[in-house]
This record gives C-alpha cells, structure tokens and sequence, in this order.
C-alpha cells in the first residue's frame, strides 16, 4: 500500500440533531469537505471534548472509534489491498493459514509487532492466494498508539482515493 506524506485528518465539530455539539475526527480534507460534505464513510470516530490535555495535546486512549470506520477499512483490504503486488507475494509464503497485516507504522521488521500494529489478517488457501473477502480487522488494532505514533492506514494515499473518488465531471 502507498504512503502519503501528509496525513488528511481533520477535526469537525458539528452540532448534532439533538442540539449536542461533537467533535469528530475525520479522514476527509478541508477542501473536500467544505464542497461535498462528509462523507460518513471518512468519519474515524469521535474525540470526546475532555480528550485533550491542558496543553492541548490529542489523549488517544479517549478516541472513540467509529464501527462504518472499520467496516471502510475492510472493505478497501478486500477490495483493493488484497489484490496489491506486495500482498499477492507475501501469501504465496503463508499457503493455508492466515496472513497478518502489521501497520505501517511498525518500522522494525525484525520485532514482533505489538498486538495493537496488526491491522488484521486475511485467509489463504492451500495454493498461496488470498482467499476473497476473508480479511478480518483486528479489534485490537490502534488508529493512535502512544508508543508508535498514528497508524499507516491513516496516510495511505490508496486507500484515501478509495475512500473519495475523483467526482465525476459534468459536461
């Protein structure tokens, strides 16, 4: 998967139907969502208004993921990623079992990745090749990790124009 050098998160606050004001974090840039709105898709989750320090630093362990989130994510693993060179390679190795995705963001290949850096896995069949639609994210997986910094999936570029096509041009 492609990295982008600049993360598109972005924090909205909105004022929902019932009149309560909420901060949502979101996968969408300004511009974008000033022009189309927000796509639910794109909303990561939600930063509760006591989540930052009085030096107004992000306190990950308050985030509250959003579950249409995840379900963005396993959709693009199943859709896109799963047929990606990188991923078709390293299921030829595994051949029956699981192949475990580790984030991005764990950049020592030679240490067991924390719990949190799996992403998630996908099934592979006795012939090396990702099995359709298996992939399953890790529950345990962190957007935001203290020790490890933001997740890879956050600056995937593919992923990011998976998730907000070109709009179509009106001629």
């Amino acid at each position: 998967m492609s990295e982008n050098t600049m993360p598109m998160l972005n924090v909205y606050e909105i004022q929902d139907d019932t009149g309560a004001n909420r901060r949502l974090l979101c996968l969408v840039d300004g511009v974008r969502a000033g022009a189309f709105g927000i796509d639910p898709r794109s909303i990561v989750g939600e930063i509760p208004y006591d989540a930052f320090t009085p030096t107004d630093q992000f306190e990950p362990s308050t985030f509250r993921l959003n579950p249409g989130f995840v379900e963005s994510i396993t959709k693009f693993m199943n859709e896109v990623a799963s047929a990606s060179p990188d991923i078709i390679e390293q299921a030829k190795a595994v051949t029956t079992g699981w192949l475990y995705i580790v984030d991005g963001r764990h950049k020592n290949r030679e240490d067991e990745p924390n719990t949190e850096d799996v992403v998630g896995a996908y099934a592979v069949d006795e012939s090396g090749q990702v099995a359709p639609n298996t992939f399953v994210y890790n529950k345990e997986h962190k957007l935001f990790h203290e020790d490890t910094g933001v997740s890879g999936i956050l600056t995937n570029a593919d992923f990011y124009h998976w998730l907000h096509p070109a709009p179509e041009s009106s001629s």
